[in-house]
């Protein structure tokens, strides 16, 4: 018997960030990592994605603008943002259209991140569970 691993796609235009989120989970999760919003959404055009966590300040299309274009088109991905500006009127709009599941404060913990990533993956299931 075989189960897929799910899949958990990182964003952020800094490498740094990236590694240490994708050291933190790879043990439980597929990673996957774009440097930008334009580049996960080739990432997700190519394939099922469980849950994003993005950094919302990024060149090109920030973290809020990837939330609106993922709901849309993947409205099953659970998108997770991590951000120091909670009060940026794109955030609040992105979360009250119910894009962004959950806004991760900056600098964010260890375990308050894993938590919300657990959240999200429940959440996910959910989302399927409900399409059919």
């Amino acid at each position: 018997m075989t189960t897929e691993r799910r899949v958990l796609l990182v964003v952020d235009d800094e490498q740094l960030n990236r590694d240490i989120l994708k050291r933190l989970f790879y043990t439980q999760f597929e990673i996957i990592e774009a440097p930008d919003g334009l580049a996960a959404q080739k990432v997700l055009e190519e394939r099922p994605i469980d849950v994003i966590i993005s950094d919302h300040l990024m060149p090109g299309m920030n973290g809020a603008e990837l939330a609106r274009v993922a709901h849309k088109r993947w409205s099953s991905t659970v998108m997770l943002l991590l951000t120091g500006y909670d009060d940026d009127p794109l955030v609040t709009t992105a979360s009250k259209e119910g894009a962004i599941y959950e806004v991760v404060a900056k600098p964010w913990q260890m375990k308050p991140l894993k938590e919300a990533v657990a959240r999200a993956m429940a959440e996910r299931d959910r989302r399927l569970a409900a399409a059919g």
